[in-house]
């Protein structure tokens, strides 16, 4: 897929919630491995390629 086909990007974090943004339509875009202190998570770059208004999925802590 050309990036130039996103039309928005949203990083998030957690399996649960790249697995429902990937099911409405998201395309995973990148990742990177994310540290603050003692903590390190992988942060998920998602982008929505369709030209409708993006859809962020009910059941997750973006919505």
């Amino acid at each position: 897929m050309d990036h130039q086909d996103i039309k928005d990007v949203m990083e998030i974090n957690g399996d649960r919630n790249v697995s429902k943004f990937l099911e409405a339509g998201w395309v995973l875009l990148n990742t990177a491995k994310k540290r603050d202190g003692d903590s390190e998570w992988i942060a998920y770059s998602m982008g929505w390629p369709k030209d409708l208004p993006s859809v962020i999925p009910k059941g997750t802590s973006y919505s």
